[in-house]
């Protein structure tokens, strides 16, 4: 029971940053054509374009997040155990979306800046 909770919440976890990434993606997008509208015309058009794609974009990455989520599972408890193939799972689809919010919010490649300071950590714990 605990785990079934434990894998809606990696699921929502999941899903919540996925689409806040895509919807400040669609925010950015939006932006750049502000100066062409005013800015009554540009927030009503902006706010009813959000309105119209935010729920079935929601919808959507969530059944998709869900899905993507239950082969991990599926993979992970055949090769590690569905305990360690879970915390795996969620660990990598989150790894991923830290990947794209750094290279939304500071266009670079956070990799090498995240496997420097693991190498140094695990240096320190050797040590």
């Amino acid at each position: 029971m605990f785990f079934r909770h434990l894998f809606k919440a990696f699921v929502l976890i999941l899903t919540i940053l996925s689409v806040n990434l895509l919807t400040a993606h669609l925010d950015n997008y939006l932006s750049d054509y502000r100066g062409q509208f005013d800015a009554l015309t540009f927030t009503l058009l902006g706010m009813g374009v959000v309105v119209l794609l935010f729920y079935p974009l929601f919808a959507w990455m969530d059944q998709g997040v869900d899905r993507i989520a239950r082969e991990f599972l599926t993979l992970g408890k055949r090769l590690i155990g569905r305990k360690l193939g879970m915390i795996l799972a969620f660990l990598a689809g989150f790894y991923g979306l830290f990947y794209l919010y750094g290279d939304l919010w500071f266009q670079t490649n956070l990799h090498p800046q995240v496997m420097d300071r693991l190498e140094n950590l695990w240096t320190r714990l050797r040590t």
